[in-house]
């Protein structure tokens, strides 16, 4: 495993880095692993360098969805339990504001349609299930949504 001291100084030069010396970088990282697995940060990094590359280029700016669109990938390499349904990142700062209460009370009715769904395969496939997690599952399968959340459209 890559050590935090080693991670953080990655992530720093990945900012600070330019076009230049972006191969360089990522051969580096590659020769500081010591073990297979580890070759996933050298993919969060490079993409976080990546990131940092266009956002500093004024010729090749990145619209709004081309932005958004890498930061996801880089957040889905940082989380390979990612599963499909869905994911967001929680900002509590917008607890401060009124105008986001559905933010934390509502989920879209196509994510809950994609976890009934999985909920579904997981009662079709997993075997060892505890009975609470198997009537927790159930529940969604027959539409309800779970933890006191409501759907939104």
């Amino acid at each position: 495993m890559v050590d935090t001291e080693t991670l953080n100084s990655w992530f720093k030069e990945a900012s600070e880095i330019t076009l230049g010396e972006f191969e360089p970088f990522i051969n580096k990282m590659i020769s500081g692993l010591t073990a297979p697995e580890d070759i996933s940060w050298v993919y969060i990094v490079g993409n976080t360098a990546v990131f940092n590359l266009i956002g500093k280029d004024e010729t090749r700016k990145l619209s709004k969805d081309g932005f958004n669109f890498v930061r996801w990938n880089i957040v889905e390499a940082m989380f390979p339990e990612y599963t499909g349904c869905s994911m967001r990142i929680e900002n509590y700062d917008y607890l401060l504001y009124p105008s986001y209460q559905n933010y934390f009370t509502k989920i879209p009715k196509v994510i809950f349609e994609a976890v009934q769904k999985k909920a579904t395969g997981y009662l079709e496939t997993e075997k060892e299930l505890t009975e609470e997690a198997k009537n927790h599952l159930q529940s969604i399968v027959d539409g309800n949504v779970p933890f006191g959340f409501e759907l939104s459209e």
